[in-house]
C-alpha cells in the first residue's frame, strides 16, 4: 500500500523543499506583502564549507562528536552514496551503496550515522548494517517484518543514544504494526520511533499518539513522517503534519507533548477511512501546514515550517487550479518560515528562512546548526556542494 502513496508524497516533499526560495510572504486573504520583521532571536549564517564534488541532492547525516568529521549522503542517479569529509570539507572517503552484495541494505539507503568505531546504515529493505570506519561490513540486523515503511532517503532517521556508557540506536522506519493505515486501529497502535539495543539485540517501540493528536480524529492520514533529535537521554520529536512537540524520556518511557505556538498552522482533517479515502486524494482541499525541521540548541528550539492554506484561502488565490500557473501563485502565499522558542514560549515573530538555506539538518556539539544549500535560489547551477553553519543570535 505504501507504494501507492510514494510518488504523491515525494511530489509534496519536493514542493516544500523548493518553497524556501522566496523571502517575500504574501497574505493569503489580501494578496499584500507581509512584514516579516521580528524581535528576539534570529538564525545567522556564520560559516560555509565548499566540497569539491558533483553538485547533487545532498543531506548531512551526522557529525562526529570528537573529530568533527561530517557524514553526508548524496543522490547519484537512482541510488545514493555516503561521503565523509573532515571539518574543512576535504573528502576523506566515499561509499557507494551497491545494487547487490553484503553491504546492500535495500533499494534505497535511507539514513546513516557514526556508531561506535564505525558506521550504522539503514535501508529500505528493513535492514541495519554495521560497518567499520572504512565501510567494511561487520554485521547485519533485520528490522522486524510488519513495519510500515514511512522513512524516506536522506533525513536523519538514525541517531545514536548513549545511556550509562552504552550506545543504542533511535530510528524512524515505520510503525510496529501490521494494521492498515486506512483504518483507525493503525493510529491507535502507531509509535513515534523505535529503539535498537545492540546488547540485547532487540527493537522496542517508543511513544504513541495521544488523544490530542490530529491523527487520532477517526480519519485516515497516509503520510506520517517523524523527525527527531536525541538530546541527552531524551528524544524530542515532531510529526511533520502536526503542531505538537513530543518529549520522550527513554529511561522509563515517559512521554509528554505540548502545542507549538505557530502564528498559523493548517491541520489536515484527514480522509475517510477505508477505500473511499484513497479516492478522495484527488479532491481540491486545504494545503496542510508542515514542519520541515526541528532542532534544539541549548535552551532554545527551532522549528522550520510552512503554515499551509485553508481551502477558502487556496481557492481565493488559485481557484480550483492544479496546473503550474496555479502552483506558482500558491507558492507565493506559502513562505518557509522559522520559529525560535525559549522556555516553551515564542522568542520571535515569524521570519522567512534565508533563501540560500535549503534544509536545517542537525546541531553539533558546539551548538552550531548545519544546513544544506537551496540550489533553486542560485542564479546559476553550482559546480560544487556548499553547506552552511548557522547560529542563533540575539537581534
Amino acid at each position: 500500500m505504501i507504494r501507492k502513496y510514494l510518488c504523491f508524497y515525494i511530489l509534496c516533499l519536493s514542493f516544500w523543499a523548493c518553497d524556501s526560495a522566496s523571502n517575500e510572504a504574501i497574505d493569503a486573504n489580501s494578496g499584500e506583502a507581509i512584514n516579516t520583521a521580528s524581535s528576539g532571536y534570529q538564525l545567522q549564517i556564520v560559516d560555509s564549507l565548499i566540497i569539491s564534488t558533483l553538485p547533487s541532492e545532498t543531506y548531512i547525516q551526522d557529525i562526529h562528536p570528537e573529530n568533527g568529521n561530517i557524514l553526508m549522503m548524496q543522490r547519484r542517479g537512482r541510488g545514493q552514496i555516503l561521503m565523509e569529509t573532515d571539518g574543512n570539507g576535504k573528502i576523506l572517503q566515499t561509499f557507494k551503496h551497491p545494487s547487490d552484495g553484503p553491504t546492500k541494505v535495500g533499494s534505497n539507503l535511507l539514513s546513516a550515522c557514526y556508531f561506535d568505531d564505525g558506521f550504522a546504515l539503514m535501508g529500505s529493505f528493513g535492514a541495519l548494517l554495521f560497518t567499520d570506519n572504512q565501510f567494511e561490513p561487520l554485521r547485519r540486523k533485520r528490522i522486524p517484518m510488519g513495519f510500515d515503511l514511512s522513512a524516506y532517503p536522506g533525513f536523519r532517521h538514525l541517531q545514536v543514544l548513549n545511556i550509562d556508557g552504552k550506545s543504542m540506536l533511535v530510528l524512524f522506519y515505520g510503525a510496529h504494526t501490521e494494521m492498515d493505515n486506512t483504518e483507525s486501529t493503525y493510529y491507535e497502535a502507531y509509535n513515534l520511533l523505535s529503539m535498537y539495543n545492540p546488547e540485547t539485540d532487540e527493537f522496542s517501540p517508543i511513544g504513541g499518539l495521544p488523544e490530542a493528536s490530529i491523527f487520532r480524529n477517526g480519519k485516515a492520514h497516509y503520510f506520517l513522517d517523524t523527525r527527531f533529535q536525541v538530546v541527552g537521554e531524551e528524544v524530542k520529536a515532531i510529526i511533520t503534519g502536526e503542531n505538537l512537540l513530543y518529549t520522550v524520556a527513554l529511561e522509563g518511557g515517559k512521554i509528554a507533548h505540548r502545542q507549538i505556538p505557530f502564528d498559523d498552522f493548517v491541520l489536515h482533517e484527514g480522509f475517510s477511512l477505508g477505500p473511499k479515502g484513497m479516492d478522495e486524494q484527488g479532491d481540491i482541499r486545504e494545503i496542510d501546514g508542515t514542519i520541515r525541521s526541528y532542532l534544539q540548541v541549548g535552551d532554545k528550539e527551532v522549528f522550520v515550517y510552512s503554515s499551509g492554506l485553508t481551502l477558502d484561502a487556496r481557492q481565493a488565490i488559485a481557484g480550483d487550479g492544479k496546473d503550474k500557473e496555479a502552483w506558482v501563485k500558491l507558492r507565493k502565499a506559502l513562505p518557509t518560515k522559522y520559529l525560535i522558542m525559549q522556555n516553551g514560549k515564542a522568542a520571535n515573530a515569524f521570519i522567512s528562512l534565508p533563501e540560500r538555506i535549503g534544509y536545517l539538518t542537525m546541531v553539533d556539539a558546539g551548538g552550531n546548526i548545519w544546513a544544506t544549500q537551496n540550489v533553486d535560489a542560485m542564479d546559476e547551477e553550482p559546480d560544487v556542494v556548499t553547506i552552511y553553519k548557522l547560529r542563533i543570535q540575539a537581534l
